[in-house]
């Protein structure tokens, strides 16, 4: 009977350690990935919702819009790819009047890298973090931490945990909180104890 209990208790305890590791380990078998929009309307979607709030009360300017439309099509029915680029610096040109911190992502160590940019920015009357273009190498238990001049990761300032490790993502600042007191956000794996990748945030005027 004694035999019996200690089969079925290490029987046990082998299944308990095989889902234990592969929760450790399944993260770096696939990648996660997102692509989240921008929080800060851009200057097309804001024109969006006005012409969708005035349509039914207009009766004139039409010509002018389909002038204007036209103006961005060419002669054989393609877009203009001028109109096109132009409405893309339109588009990067609004988002940087909304940024206050800006810095590019680094490997946390040898081991483990990152690559993207980080930023934050106000949409009305939220801050916001985003990562742009940004890859970390895929890891289990990751949260995005604001970090001090001094501090351990795990002191910090957790926003959440990390959405992907592929991907553009924004993460919500609590309102209260002063960014320019932090020096950096962190992507820090809780399970370990450490830091997959950085970003230090510089003010920007």
């Amino acid at each position: 009977m004694k035999k019996k209990w200690l089969l079925s208790g290490a029987f046990i305890l082998l299944v308990a350690a095989g889902a234990g590791g592969w929760w450790l380990l399944s993260p770096l078998l696939h990648d996660d990935v997102v692509n989240e929009a921008l929080p800060v309307p851009t200057e097309k979607e804001s024109s969006i919702q006005t012409d969708e709030e005035s349509e039914s009360g207009m009766t004139t300017g039409e010509g002018t819009s389909s002038a204007m439309a036209g103006n961005e099509v060419a002669d054989n029915g393609q877009s203009d790819p001028s109109a096109e680029t132009a409405n893309e610096v339109e588009m990067d040109a609004e988002t940087a009047a909304f940024v206050k911190h800006e810095g590019s992502f680094q490997d946390g160590d040898s081991q483990h890298s990152a690559s993207g940019r980080a930023y934050t920015l106000q949409s009305e009357e939220t801050v916001y973090i985003r990562f742009e273009d940004f890859e970390t190498t895929n890891g289990p238990d990751l949260f995005v931490y604001l970090v001090k001049e001094g501090q351990s990761t795990s002191e910090g300032l957790r926003l959440g945990s990390l959405k992907g490790n592929i991907g553009n993502q924004n993460y919500e600042i609590p309102g209260d909180v002063d960014v320019s007191e932090y020096a950096k956000v962190v992507i820090w794996c809780k399970a370990f104890d450490v830091d997959f990748g950085y970003a230090e945030l510089v003010p920007q005027s």
